[in-house]
């Protein structure tokens, strides 16, 4: 079972990423998900998943994105993130969220960039924003290029609600709203997240009262824009407890 595995961070990594032209001589497993279930530790379970989401982006070429090696991206990024985990306890999680996700900023690898990573049913995703089109910044996350959101709620809740409702019952529930990253972070991991509605992220908003949102396209996961006024039963804001 992946929990069994042993070794360095970085020999666990590689045990879960496919094989791929660049590294033929690496012996690369894939694994599914981990589930809670399979594990006999809270603890045990927030290291597979992690290591789980961060082979992700292995897979996906996030360290030549950064112009780093796959070693720099791992003792980087990786190792000092892992730490964190500790400070997450499993009371803290609604049941049907996910735990956390792992967030790359645009800083590290453009939002262009990764959107062309988060593929759902093989079609590459796009990006129509620019970061600097986001006015105001609701909730900033961490100045850290990587850093992990916890408790994360794919919008599914704040369905037929708008941006400027759901913000509000966030903040009584002492939410926060998700940034263009995490969102984008979210279908990276998550893309199936996607299939069943659009996800708004109501944290990165325009000056005009729009929010950023990604929306499901034929041609594949877009990020754009939405009314910040506008309520869709289709549509919903998506969040998290905080961020480490």
């Amino acid at each position: 079972m992946f929990g069994e595995v042993r070794g360095t961070w970085v020999s666990r990594i590689k045990m879960i990423v496919p094989a791929t032209k660049k590294t033929p001589t690496t012996p690369y497993r894939f694994y599914s998900e981990p589930k809670r279930h399979d594990y006999p530790t809270w603890q045990a379970y927030l290291h597979a998943l992690f290591d789980w989401q961060f082979a992700t982006l292995i897979r996906k070429d996030y360290p030549k994105a950064a112009s780093l090696t796959e070693q720099q991206f791992i003792s980087q990024y990786f190792d000092p993130l892992k730490l964190k985990l500790s400070s997450i306890s499993e009371n803290e999680i609604n049941q049907g969220n996910i735990p956390f996700l792992i967030v790359v900023k645009h800083g590290l690898v453009s939002v262009d960039r990764q959107m062309e990573m988060a593929e759902v049913d093989g079609k590459k995703g796009y990006n129509s924003l620019a970061p600097w089109d986001f006015l105001e910044i609701y909730d900033p996350a961490p100045s850290s290029s990587v850093f992990i959101a916890v408790n994360v709620e794919n919008g599914r809740a704040m369905l037929n609600k708008s941006p400027n409702q759901a913000e509000r019952l966030m903040m009584g529930k002492n939410r926060l709203s998700l940034i263009f990253e995490e969102g984008v972070a979210l279908i990276v991991h998550y893309p199936d997240s996607l299939k069943s509605h659009f996800i708004i992220l109501s944290s990165s908003r325009h000056g005009d009262g729009r929010v950023a949102t990604l929306i499901l396209h034929g041609d594949g996961p877009r990020l754009g824009w939405g009314w910040a006024s506008c309520s869709d039963a289709k549509r919903g804001s998506a969040s998290c407890l905080r961020r480490l």
